[in-house]
């Protein structure tokens, strides 16, 4: 456990750091409430870290060690993330109840890029407090407070790390891999920030908050009217950053060194295939433009979560299409949400392997495109996807008992679950105290992964025998 707390203070360390960056804008503006809420946070951040430091001994961590130490992250990075929201009182909530819980809302769903917000008002927000909205979700989707940790931590701690949070080995070392993940997701946001302001984004906050929700495929909303910051040709220009976020590192990585040829895998092509069939069937459904379309199934697809059309006037089958996408989410490794497009491809080929099985009494060995697969990688995409159904049809009776209907619930759980953050038009600052806990917890378990919870809640059985690296693995399967 010691190892475990020590690597959390430093990762608290490191927020705690990076939150210092909301004070330039809070000091461009002069918004001094902003100023100092971010210099409390950033201090509430160091202090808990150098504390836990300074209590604890910095050992290798364990595949089970990792998960747990997961896990408690965006626990915490939700409870003192919550603090510039609190104390600028942005909600002007009358109780403090109310205030700590919308508050804590507001953070869970940035760290876990799920998109979700209390805010009534976006307009009226302090230009600091919208970039650190936005900055929270690339904290949380790009996952750079690993990275940082490859100073700190041996090849092999990194690989039961990446193992937790879903990102696989793409070089000779997981230490060169986290460096190329921060190279990727910073070229690209660099890039788009420029390709953008050419198009007409010229405010910096608006801009940067855009590309920042759009590759972490977080989905806050720099302003209460975003059709204002999509005119064509932005629109497509955000619809692509959206796909971005939500493809697989892999496939960015052979892009960048330039092995295109292998690029294109079995997960990429299901996923452009999936965004270019369900845009059709989108429009036919809703007889919305294929522009249109084409932006709202990409931000489904990837659960970046951006909308600009009503979506509680769509009819049933249109929500339903939605939730598909949701809970499907997009490719192993990338920053999007859902259960993962590759966990359904195993689990949809493993139907008539197991028929074949039953019939011959032989079980031969499962292939996908030429890559072999274990039994675990089996169980774990069907224990992944039952969970995932049983968590938001078990909550969303607790919703219907509401008033809310099936339909909503069932909606508003999957877009919590997948941290997607599209509305259906019940999440807002009157719904029962209840069920914002009910989605914040049912974001953080989003955003963790259920089988990397799982693994983190269950006591390790005596006399175990690890499980080897390629044949265990989290969430998603690359």
């Amino acid at each position: 456990m010691k190892a475990i707390v020590a690597n959390l203070g430093f990762i608290l360390q490191t927020t705690g750091v990076l939150t210092l960056l909301a004070v330039v804008p809070a000091s461009i503006y002069g918004e001094q409430p902003s100023l100092i809420a971010f210099l409390i946070t950033s201090v509430t951040f160091l202090a808990a870290g150098f504390g836990m430091n300074s209590l604890s001994q910095r050992k290798e961590l364990d595949f089970k060690s990792s998960c747990i130490l997961i896990s408690m992250v965006f626990f915490l990075l939700g409870i003192i993330g919550s603090i510039p929201y609190f104390y600028t009182n942005i909600f002007a909530s009358s109780g403090v109840w109310l205030k700590i819980t919308n508050s804590i809302f507001e953070s869970v769903s940035g760290y876990t890029t799920t998109g979700y917000s209390m805010i009534i008002n976006l307009d009226s927000l302090p230009r600091s407090i919208v970039l650190y909205r936005s900055m929270t979700q690339w904290i949380g989707g790009i996952g750079i407070v690993f990275i940082i940790m490859v100073f700190f931590n041996s090849n092999d701690t990194l690989e039961k790390l990446g193992k937790a949070i879903g990102f696989q080995k793409m070089t000779a070392t997981m230490t060169k891999t986290y460096l190329r993940i921060f190279g990727i997701y910073t070229a690209y946001t660099v890039l788009f920030f420029g390709i953008l302001f050419a198009t007409g984004l010229r405010d910096w906050v608006n801009n940067i908050s855009v590309v920042f929700s759009a590759i972490s495929t977080g989905g806050f909303s720099p302003v209460d009217n975003f059709s204002a910051l999509i005119a064509f040709p932005n629109n497509l220009i955000i619809s692509l950053l959206m796909i971005i976020g939500g493809t697989s590192l892999t496939v960015h990585y052979r892009i960048f060194t330039g092995n295109f040829k292998k690029a294109a895998n079995l997960e990429f092509v299901v996923f452009i295939s999936i965004i270019i069939l369900f845009a059709i069937i989108f429009t036919l459904l809703t007889k919305v433009d294929i522009a249109t379309s084409l932006f709202h199934i990409a931000s489904a697809s990837s659960t970046a979560g951006f909308s600009f059309i009503d979506l509680s006037n769509l009819a049933v089958s249109a929500k339903m299409l939605l939730f598909i996408l949701m809970f499907i989410g997009g490719s192993t490794s990338s920053t999007a949400g859902g259960v993962k497009i590759m966990s359904i491809i195993i689990f949809v080929k493993s139907i008539p392997w197991v028929v074949k099985g039953v019939i011959t009494g032989n079980l031969s060995k499962f292939v996908v495109r030429g890559k072999e697969f274990t039994y675990i990688d089996i169980y774990a995409a069907l224990l992944l996807i039952t969970i995932a159904i049983v968590i938001i049809v078990g909550f969303a009776f607790i919703f219907t008992s509401f008033g809310i209907s099936l339909t909503d619930s069932v909606f508003a759980l999957t877009s919590a679950l997948s941290n997607t953050g599209l509305y259906a038009g019940i999440i807002n600052n009157s719904l029962p105290m209840l069920l914002k806990l009910i989605l914040i917890l049912v974001m953080i378990v989003g955003r963790i992964g259920i089988i990397t919870l799982l693994v983190a809640m269950t006591p390790k059985p005596a006399g175990s025998i690890p499980l080897k690296p390629d044949t265990a693995r989290p969430d998603n399967v690359p």
